[in-house]
C-alpha cells in the first residue's frame, strides 16, 4: 500500500470508443465499448447515451488495478435492436479527478 501514497489523485486517460464484432450466433447487432485507463482514485463512473438519451440497461463495466495501483475500465453496450446510420453514441466519464465530464462519441455518419 505504500505505493499507493504516491497518488493522490491521477487523471483517466482519455476515452477510447471502438465497435467490437459480435459473437457468432448472437442476438446483437453491435457491441461498443469505452476504455480508460491510468486514473486512481477508484470511483469511476462511466455512463452511455444513445442520442442524448442515457442508456440504464445492457452495460457490462469492468475495472481493475494495475501493478503500479493505478486503475482501468472498460464498460460496453450491446445493442440489439438494428442501427440507424444517424445515430450517435456518448460515452461519458465522470472521476474525482476532473473538472467537468468528458464526453465522447461514436457516430455511424457514412
Amino acid at each position: 500500500i505504500g505505493y499507493l501514497s504516491n497518488y493522490m489523485m491521477s487523471l483517466p486517460t482519455p476515452l477510447k470508443i471502438f465497435s467490437r464484432v459480435p459473437e457468432r450466433f448472437s442476438s446483437a447487432f453491435l457491441v461498443l465499448v469505452c476504455e480508460t485507463a491510468m486514473f486512481y482514485p477508484e470511483n469511476l463512473n462511466l455512463s452511455w447515451y444513445k442520442n442524448g438519451i442515457e442508456i440504464s440497461s445492457g452495460i457490462t463495466i469492468t475495472k481493475q488495478q494495475n501493478a503500479e495501483g493505478l486503475y482501468e475500465a472498460s464498460s460496453s453496450i450491446t445493442e440489439t435492436q438494428t442501427v440507424r446510420t444517424e445515430t450517435v453514441y456518448t460515452c461519458q466519464v465522470s472521476h474525482p479527478s476532473l473538472q467537468i465530464l468528458k464526453t465522447y462519441l461514436h457516430d455511424f455518419l457514412s
